[in-house]
């Protein structure tokens, strides 16, 4: 049986538990990492921060590998689960935990911890990205459960300012409970063997211009307006060339797409590929494409982009993504484009893949906008101010600006 399991030993009196909503095999980084098929690990920052707090995370990781779907999850093992929460809920009620953090609003173990923790009045906080209205049934049944575990939060943590923007204007939640944290990390580690897997994919893509699109080949991604537009760039200019990274139900239909186009010669898709080789593509690339767009909802933030910057590659992204704005500013070291216009993609693309110098500026932009606001040191820093404040009930020194 699952259970909270348990990251460090304590060091300090302060205990931490992370509430998440249960782990799927399309959980992104900054859940898990699949490549390779390796267990679940949790994310650096849980993990730098074990190295001041005891920490326990409550997730559920039985299905990780199954294909299932979150609400086939509770499906299948609702049972276990409130089992599983209801201990910890019961160390919930004697007082174990000083802070409690919910990942996840709307998971079932985060609905009935905020229920105690209110009884308690244990201090926790809620992590969130959303940045836009309800569209979907199912998210406009739910938004009033939403906003009310947000809203009754002591401290409310966002990604970015499009977050930050939206729950200061369909609330009334004090702007000092509101802090904008880049949870959103990941990290490319490069070693001898990716190096020498983008050394070779280089000498066999010679001098041609390397567009990547890295992410799963669903209809919200927007990858088929990403086809459409190195179309029309390839009319133009010969020596680039498309590599699309992932897997997905849309795959034949954009490899027909392809065809279409003629273009079976010029856009190479990889399917899934590990943690190495995925880097190693990033490498290779000379610009790196998220063209999302608005299907059931936007997406929330798109760690893709945090990654390419790392690597200091100049983007393009729609303003269906989290990111738009806040990693990406526009003409600064890439492009933010409408989403759904293949057009200004193309537009974008054509700017960049003409212009080396221009290319080589904006990586450059990327990587420092990366150093200066995804340092791993000082989000953990600001977490660990926040959460010692919280234990120790110090609500004036929470009113900090980062």
């Amino acid at each position: 049986m699952e259970d909270a399991t348990f990251l460090s030993k304590p060091r300090k009196k302060i205990r931490i538990l992370i509430i998440s909503e249960p782990a799927t095999n399309i959980s992104g980084g900054y859940y898990i990492e699949l490549s390779r098929g390796e267990k679940p690990s949790y994310v650096p920052l849980w993990q730098n921060l074990s190295n001041f707090f005891y920490i326990e995370h409550l997730q559920w990781k039985k299905r990780t590998y199954y294909g299932f779907s979150i609400f086939k999850i509770y499906l299948v093992d609702f049972v276990e689960i409130l089992f599983n929460t209801l201990k910890v809920l019961c160390k919930i009620l004697k007082g174990y935990y000083d802070v409690i953090i919910l990942e996840t609003p709307l998971a079932l173990e985060s609905i009935l911890s905020m229920l105690v923790l209110k009884v308690k009045n244990v201090p926790f906080i809620t992590m969130d990205s959303r940045w836009y209205n309800p569209r979907s049934f199912i998210s406009l049944l739910t938004w009033p459960l939403h906003r009310l575990i947000v809203v009754n939060s002591n401290i409310i943590i966002v990604p970015g300012t499009r977050a930050y923007k939206y729950w200061t204007m369909v609330s009334s939640i004090p702007r000092q409970k509101l802090k904008i944290i880049r949870f959103y990390y990941s990290h490319l580690s490069i070693n001898s063997y990716v190096c020498n897997v983008a050394e070779s994919l280089r000498t066999k893509f010679g001098d041609k211009v390397v567009i990547l699109y890295v992410g799963r080949l669903i209809k919200q991604k927007g990858v088929r307006f990403l086809i459409h537009a190195f179309a029309k760039l390839r009319k133009e200019y010969n020596n680039v060339i498309l590599i699309i990274v992932g897997e997905g139900e849309e795959r034949r239909f954009l490899e027909e797409l392809c065809k279409k186009y003629n273009m079976r010669d010029s856009v190479i898709f990889t399917g899934a590929v590990d943690r190495d080789i995925k880097t190693a593509y990033y490498m290779i690339s000379d610009i790196v494409v998220r063209p999302s767009i608005t299907s059931r909802v936007p997406e929330e933030w798109g760690l893709v982009i945090n990654e390419a910057i790392s690597l200091g590659k100049p983007v393009i992204v729609s303003n269906a993504t989290g990111v738009a704005y806040d990693i990406v500013k526009d003409g600064i070291n890439g492009y933010v484009v409408p989403e759904k216009s293949s057009l200004a993609l193309y537009r974008a693309l054509i700017t960049l893949v003409t212009n080396k110098e221009l290319r080589i500026k904006m990586g450059l932009a990327s990587k420092r906008i990366f150093e200066e606001n995804f340092n791993l040191n000082t989000i953990t820093q600001q977490l660990e101010i926040l959460l010692c404040n919280l234990a120790l009930k110090d609500v004036q020194s929470l009113n900090i600006d980062w």
